[in-house]
């Protein structure tokens, strides 16, 4: 059968890597960077499917990777982070003041955000079905960072079970599934300055 008749991605694939004599490997650092890339330009497809003209910046802007401009001249910039694995990466540090005591830490405050109200789309990428869009505001992944770093910290007692001195957290989907599809975030944000 010719790849284009197959259904899922994944089968093309596997048909096309044993058609091919090889397997499929990527070092993480490229794969990271795909991953990034699929993410930013699905949501400026997404928002174009709006009626919004998106621009990514592919990382050459730190703080936003998409500026959305709507008819009327409206525009409103978004953070994208996409993953194609079970959830979300990040340094807890970017959120929260963390203090450490010995082996011990404790979230003493949130971390002042220097864009606070900017919409965040998380995309959650599928290579077996279509990727799937969280909308919200920086403040409301703080939020989330918080809840789920401070819940952990209480159940051990304040102390890292593996490495008391790391500060990683990790946000799964289920951790934000009712901002699912809340692309109305972006209207809303439409014409104003991120605060």
């Amino acid at each position: 059968m010719h790849p284009a008749g197959v259904a899922s991605v994944a089968a093309r694939r596997t048909l096309l890597d044993s058609a091919w004599g090889r397997k499929r490997a990527m070092a993480t650092g490229s794969s990271t960077q795909i991953t990034k890339q699929r993410g930013e330009y699905l949501v400026a497809a997404e928002l174009g499917k709006f009626g919004y003209f998106a621009a990514t910046f592919s990382g050459s802007v730190p703080d936003f990777d998409i500026v959305a401009v709507d008819q009327d001249g409206r525009s409103v910039v978004c953070q994208v982070k996409a993953i194609a694995g079970p959830s979300w990466q990040f340094d807890a540090r970017k959120f929260l003041e963390i203090e450490h005591d010995g082996p011990a830490q404790r979230v003493v405050a949130a971390q002042t955000l220097r864009f606070p109200d900017m919409p965040w789309v998380m995309v959650k990428l599928d290579d077996e079905g279509p990727p799937i869009y969280y909308v919200l505001r920086h403040r409301d992944v703080q939020a989330v960072v918080r809840t789920r770093y401070t819940t952990m910290l209480e159940k051990h007692g304040g102390v890292r079970p593996k490495n008391s001195l790391s500060t990683h957290t990790a946000i799964w989907p289920k951790d934000i599934e009712t901002f699912r599809e809340k692309w109305t975030l972006i209207e809303a944000s439409l014409g104003t300055v991120p605060s």
